[in-house]
Formats: structure tokens, sequence, C-alpha cells
């Protein structure tokens, strides 16, 4: 006895299902709307060939004006590699970010704290 292989909907023009691009495997079997291409490396590197992207040093890719990821902001890391769609700017950015946010936001609370040391002092 062999194991059958499913057999996904080819829908040539329709956008590729994710899912099955990052995968193989598919839930909505033959009822997906989506499209099932029958050599998944092709369809990735189709779509990478119209959108050039940099990669960081740590094989993340640059996407300037996206959104910055926001697993790897709070750790670092990307699970999704290369093929992640969010923007993964570099270490020494990421910290220049954080300083900047939070001097702005140190200041506003050390300028309430000067506020309250006042109004104690005017009392």
């Amino acid at each position: 006895m062999g194991v059958a292989q499913t057999i996904y909907p080819q829908r040539p023009g329709q956008t590729e299902c994710d899912y099955y691009m990052k995968t193989g495997v598919c839930k909505f079997s033959e009822r997906c709307k989506f499209h099932h291409p029958t050599d998944r490396s092709a369809g990735t590197t189709k779509q990478a060939s119209q959108q050039p992207v940099k990669l960081t040093l740590a094989g993340l890719p640059r996407r300037e004006g996206a959104i910055h990821c926001p697993y790897y902001m709070k750790t670092g890391t990307c699970k999704y590699g290369a093929n992640c769609k969010f923007d993964h700017p570099p270490p020494g950015e990421v910290l220049t970010m954080a300083t900047s946010q939070g001097s702005s936001a140190a200041g506003g609370e050390e300028a309430k704290g000067n506020e309250k040391e006042a109004e104690s002092s005017n009392s």
C-alpha cells in the first residue's frame, strides 16, 4: 500500500497559498481558493526576483519603510529568516531608536518628578 500524494488546486494567475508555500500542505485541500504551484521553490524564486531585498549580516531582510518585525524587535531573532515580510534593522539602529525613545520618555518622567518636588516645596 502506497501513500497517495495530495494534489492541490492549480490556479495560475491567483495569489499563491502562503501556508502551502511555507509548509507544503494546505488544510483546505481542493477547496482552497489560492494557487498551489507544483514546484514550490519556483514560486518563491519568482517573487524574490521581482523585489530585490537587501539582507543584514544576520541574513534577515531590510525592508526600509516597512513595519519592523515585532518578534525580531523583542528577541533579536526571526524564525522566518530571509522570507520574513517585515523590516529587520541592524542592532545598532535598534539601540539608537530605543535610547531616543527612552530618553524622551525618561525626560517626561523627570519633568513630572520636578513638578512634584516644586509643589511639595511650595507647601
